[in-house]
C-alpha cells in the first residue's frame, strides 16, 4: 500500500508522540475486544430467547392439543391455533405429517414469529406466536451492548495520553 491516503495517515502516526500511540493502540485493542464480547453476549442472549419462545410455543401446543382431543374444537383463548393452517411455514407443515413435533422459528422476516406444529387425526396442529415484543427487546439489548462498547473504549483512549503530568522528555528530579 503506498498510495497518497497510507502515506497521509503514516506521515499523521509517525508524528503523534508515543503516549498517544499507546493510547490509540489500546482504544483498538479495546474496540475489538468489546465487539467481540458484544457478539458473543447477543448470541447468549438471542439463544435465550428462542429457546424460550420455542418452549413457550411447543407448551400452548399441548395445552391446545389436549383441548382439541377432549372437545374436538381448536382453542382460540388467544392463541393463534388451527388445524391445517395455509400459512404453516413449509419445513414445519413436512415435519408435522412426517409424524413429529417440532418448532419453526423465523426471525429474519419483518415479523418474526415462532411456529409449534404436530400431527394429530391426519391433520396438521398448529400454534403461532408473533415475537414483536422479544425483537423489541432484543433491539433494547443491542443499543445497550453498543453503548456499554462506546464508553469501555472512550474511557481506555482517555486514560492514557494524560500521563503523570509530566512532559515527554522531562528528566524526573
Amino acid at each position: 500500500m503506498t498510495g497518497p491516503g497510507f502515506r497521509a495517515v503514516r506521515s499523521y502516526v509517525n508524528g503523534l508522540g508515543l503516549r498517544w500511540k499507546i493510547a490509540a493502540l489500546l482504544a483498538t485493542g479495546c474496540a475489538l475486544v468489546a465487539v467481540a464480547i458484544g457478539l458473543l453476549v447477543h448470541h447468549a442472549r438471542l439463544e435465550q430467547v428462542s429457546a424460550g419462545a420455542r418452549a413457550e410455543a411447543l407448551a400452548q401446543l399441548v395445552r391446545v392439543r389436549q383441548v382439541y382431543e377432549l372437545t374436538g374444537q381448536v382453542s382460540q383463548d388467544g392463541i393463534d391455533a388451527r388445524l391445517d393452517a395455509h400459512d404453516v411455514p413449509r419445513p414445519l407443515e413436512r415435519a408435522a405429517t412426517a409424524g413429529k413435533r417440532t418448532t419453526y422459528l423465523d426471525l429474519s422476516s419483518a415479523h418474526p414469529s415462532v411456529w409449534a406444529a404436530r400431527p394429530i387425526g391426519g391433520h396438521v396442529l398448529s400454534v403461532h406466536k408473533p415475537l414483536g415484543e422479544e425483537a423489541a427487546e432484543m433491539g433494547a439489548f443491542d443499543r445497550h451492548l453498543l453503548v456499554s462498547g462506546v464508553v469501555v473504549v472512550a474511557l481506555a483512549a482517555l486514560g492514557l495520553p494524560g500521563g503523570s503530568g509530566r512532559s515527554e522528555g522531562a528528566v524526573p528530579p
